[in-house]
């Protein structure tokens, strides 16, 4: 797709889902502040004190069939029980491929 076209692709039914961290970071900035605002509200309701949980995010890049290393790393990650779950998950090419199957957590990766 040529990087003009790039930030008027949509994915249908989910507006406003992606951020084009290369063009402006604005927007990103923002959703990651109204998200952790959002969170602390939550746990404020739930009767949490003290400070906020980590944030663990997580970016696999690309590489075609070097991804495969991506994926074999993040499955020995889960194996090894101390993966931690992410708040948030991206990826490039291939990393975009791998990288909702361990946003969703380690039952649903089949490693």
């Amino acid at each position: 797709m040529p990087w003009e076209l790039t930030g008027r692709a949509v994915i249908p039914g989910i507006p406003g889902v992606r951020d084009l961290v290369g063009s402006d970071i604005e927007p990103l900035v923002q959703d990651v502040v109204a998200a952790r605002e959002c969170e602390k509200e939550f746990l404020a309701r739930s009767g949490h004190t003290g400070p906020l949980p980590p944030v663990d995010l997580l970016a696999i890049s690309g590489g075609g069939d070097k991804g495969a290393f991506g994926a074999g790393l993040l499955c020995g990650w889960s194996a090894s029980g101390n993966r931690p779950t992410f708040k948030t998950v991206t990826g490039i090419s291939t990393g975009a491929l791998i990288a909702p199957s361990h946003f969703l957590g380690v039952n649903a990766t089949n490693c």
